[in-house]
């Protein structure tokens, strides 16, 4: 019957308790009866008989485990506490099986309840906010007591505690009434009442406040027994059995059900679990009276219950031991948990967590911070989505070999922002192994490499700027060098009437404008921004165009020795690179001696492949000096950015940085031999197995013999220019009509001029060569175009026209003419 299930449930109650407290329970129990047995008769309508009829007399009441004593589940899986007892009271009166479903927290029991997968949800307090439950009346109230050791006879409000140290658990209501309304105490929190018992008990705190039934149910299962109720704090809560809104009349029976339990048996119900009263008593000496009514009883009972009572006793201590240790143990790895989950979400990388399937399972705010798209948008999504097209996702497929190989990859990918730009970042990706062994997908973290990018590319811009002033010095002594033979040269041949005299002194003057010449290519070349394609170089010829410019910086007091090979060395790279290669390890040698001056080394040659690598061989460049050398504990931050031995003298240390950077990039190696008098750099890069397309210039070939005379229009808007091509033109036996600019070229035209080429100047003013160009297709489609220019832009035009650098010689004037006047077919 309902009132058998109900004794059996309050005897299995007090397990583990003493005999005396157990014949006292079995003799109230007996008493309490009376009540019950007097109400015989439904306590229901007709109507709610047959609405549990409908039913087979069964409801599904839904709870959570951790609000002991009030409600929790025993060892058997069976309802017990406070609202154990009074559902055990309910069933037997209503007659009726309410059927308990364990939930994992209060919050999946109220969840149960919306979906009406449960009937009843217990011990909550009547809310607007829960409209998807009707309330009964209260069956239990609940006030917040203040406890003390039992050696403290004073009864205290909390106006009495004054300073002193008070424990109370954070993130109870009753806490935050305390540190507001009474600021005087001395508040110590607690992240729960066990804790707060045990400074209590053994005096690190004078009191605690906290609902006395769940401090009962602690105190119990601590052994704590110093500690008694010396006051009650002015609030109460009432708590209800929660209904399905949709069962109004359940409420109706359940609230009939607790009408019938009397004061007495609420009384009794209360003892049970909640055993510290206002003086610190034990409930079972409430009782006690009752046991000298049974005494025959408890003779008879006694001893059997005192040995099963120790026997219980040792289970429980070593069960508890092992509960306290498995709940701090609990305690520290959710600890760790919140912290780590802090520092994650606050951190300045992007951590992404990918699943086996590629999904993304889980982003950091940095994310959003970082691309300004939502992490919850991108939950669930493939991880090529995070990142920008081909590139990117053909990265993710390189990392994703490496995980399965190595298990982690470093590298640089660009995300797709919000606004559809790329942002580099720049990370680790690891894979993960479940317990199982099964793939458990990838862990990223991922920084903002943005700002790096763009501080690399200013310091790599600032670097070459400053190493082209550096040897603006030298260039511009160069320069003055080569003018004092020209203009020398064109004096003493203007004073001799001698032609052989005037013969040498020409040529002398020829010489020093070649090497102008040359000397302009090479600044020109290393000073533009080549950020292209790489393309096969032939590395000697970029050695020997560095140590001409090294030389016109280089103090007197370092001398310059050389050893290079004849044999091509074809090498994959752009041009700026090489030179900033070379120019670096030249300039980082001569620097180490401008105090005490020296011997620099410079070996080229073909060597075997580099170290660790197999195949192909390489080409080895040396460089060594006869300075100081490098100190041991230096010699490891030789290639780190901004590291330089020269502070005082400006070293911005990226000279090396920038070498090492570019050696790897192009594949190769490079070596530091500190020989104690000395430093050689020893750089390897892989070689190319073709020739190289770019070479020193040859000589030119002779010039071959007038051709037959062409009419050719000139333009050119520096009068010297124009005369010089219209006689340099007029020796090769040609017509030439010569015209300042564009538009005068454009009116003789108009004016039936005959012309069979145009050789016009690209940079001039008001009207440009290529305008001019254009404009004369346009009236003659089919003549032949030469465009003549001091600059690098022609080579782009991507029109039909032959294309000649100045300063223009006469047998590379010849060739262009020819060839652009050929018949074609």
């Amino acid at each position: 019957t309902s009132r058998g299930r109900y004794l059996v449930r309050l005897m299995t109650t007090f397990r583990g308790r003493t005999a005396t407290t157990l014949v006292a329970v079995v003799v109230a129990l007996l008493v309490a009866s009376g009540p019950a047995a007097a109400q015989e008769g439904s306590l229901l309508t007709a109507e709610q008989e047959a609405w549990l009829d409908e039913r087979d007399r069964i409801v599904v009441l839904g709870t959570d485990d951790t609000y002991r004593p009030y409600v929790y589940f025993d060892d058997d899986g069976e309802l017990t506490g406070i609202t154990g007892d009074y559902v055990a009271l309910l069933e037997a009166r209503l007659d009726i099986t309410i059927a308990a479903r364990r939930l994992p927290s209060f919050s999946a029991t109220l969840d149960a309840a919306a979906m009406r997968e449960i009937d009843i949800v217990p011990n909550v307090v009547a809310s607007g906010d829960r409209p998807f439950l009707v309330f009964t009346d209260s069956y239990i109230s609940v006030i917040d007591r203040i406890l003390v050791r039992a050696d403290d006879e004073t009864d205290y409000t909390l106006a009495d505690l004054g300073d002193r140290p008070v424990a109370s658990v954070t993130g109870y209501q009753v806490t935050e009434f305390i540190d507001s309304d009474f600021p005087q105490i001395d508040l110590v929190r607690v992240a729960t009442e066990v804790e707060g018992l045990r400074l209590l008990s053994t005096g690190a705190v004078d009191a605690m406040v906290a609902d006395l039934g769940v401090v009962s149910h602690a105190v119990r299962e601590e052994g704590i027994s110093n500690l008694r109720v010396a006051g009650t704090v002015d609030s109460l809560s009432e708590q209800r059995f929660g209904v399905r809104s949709d069962q109004p009349i359940l409420r109706d029976i359940l609230d009939a059900g607790l009408a019938s339990i009397t004061e007495r048996e609420r009384d009794e119900i209360t003892a049970r679990w909640i055993q510290l009263g206002p003086n610190g008593a034990s409930a079972s000496t409430v009782v006690l009276w009752v046991v000298g009514i049974a005494a025959f009883a408890s003779v008879l009972v006694a001893a059997g219950a005192l040995v099963w009572n120790r026997t219980l006793r040792r289970r429980v201590d070593r069960s508890t031991g092992e509960l306290h240790h498995e709940l701090e143990e609990h305690e520290r790895t959710e600890v760790q948990r919140s912290r780590l989950e802090l520092a994650i979400a606050h951190a300045a990388e992007l951590v992404v967590v990918v699943d086996a399937n590629r999904s993304v399972r889980y982003l950091n705010p940095t994310y959003e911070r970082v691309t300004g798209r939502s992490p919850d948008d991108q939950l669930g999504r493939p991880i090529d989505a995070l990142f920008t097209e081909a590139a990117d996702r053909a990265t993710i497929d390189v990392a994703e070999q490496a995980l399965a190989d190595e298990g982690v990859w470093r590298g640089r990918l660009a995300l797709l922002a919000a606004d559809d730009t790329a942002i580099p970042v720049e990370g680790a990706i690891a894979s993960v192994t479940l317990p199982s062994g099964e793939p458990g997908g990838f862990v990223g973290t991922l920084r903002d490499a943005t700002q790096e990018e763009r501080l690399q590319a200013q310091l790599q811009e600032s670097a070459r700027l400053k190493a082209v002033g550096t040897l603006a010095a030298g260039i511009a002594h160069d320069f003055n060098n080569l003018l004092t033979p020209i203009l020398g040269g064109v004096e003493l041949a203007g004073r001799t009437d001698d032609g052989t005299e005037r013969a040498q002194h020409l040529m002398t003057v020829e010489a020093a404008a070649r090497r102008a010449t040359e000397l302009v290519l090479q600044v020109r070349s290393f000073s533009l921004d080549e950020s292209v394609e790489p393309e096969d170089l032939d590395l000697g010829g970029f050695v020997c165009e560095a140590i001409e410019l090294i030389r016109h910086s280089c103090p007197d007091d370092v001398e310059i020795l050389t050893r290079l090979t004849h044999v091509p060395l074809t090498v994959t790279a752009s041009p700026t690179q090489v030179h900033q290669l070379v120019m670096n390890l030249l300039t980082n040698a001569v620097q180490s001696m401008e105090d005490s001056g020296g011997r620099l080394l410079i070996e080229l040659d073909r060597a075997g492949p580099a170290p660790g690598e197999g195949g192909a061989a390489s080409a080895q460049l040396v460089v060594t000096d006869t300075g100081p050398g490098i100190e041991p504990e230096i010699r490891h931050r030789l290639f780190e950015p901004y590291f330089s031995t020269r502070t005082e003298t400006g070293g911005t240390g990226l000279g090396l940085f920038t070498v090492a950077g570019i050696v790897r990039w192009m594949g190769g190696t490079i070596e530091v031999d500190d020989h104690g008098g000395g430093t050689a750099m020893r750089v390897r890069l892989p070689l190319a197995d073709r020739p190289a397309p770019r070479r020193h210039p040859a000589a030119e070939a002779p010039v071959a013999e007038p051709a037959a005379g062409g009419r050719i229009l000139v333009v050119d808007d520096d009068a010297a220019v124009l005369e010089v091509l219209e006689s340099l033109l007029g020796r090769l036996g040609h017509e030439v009509t010569p015209c300042p600019s564009g538009d005068v070229a454009l009116a003789r035209i108009d004016e039936g001029i005959e012309f069979d080429l145009l050789v016009t100047d690209l940079g001039m003013p008001e009207m440009r060569g290529d305008e001019l160009a254009r404009r004369v297709r346009e009236r003659h489609p089919d003549v032949p175009i030469v465009m003549l220019t001091g600059h690098h832009d022609a080579d782009d035009q991507g029109e039909d026209w032959s294309v000649l650098a100045k300063p223009v010689r006469l047998a590379t004037l010849d060739a262009t003419v020819r060839e652009a006047m050929a018949p074609t077919g």
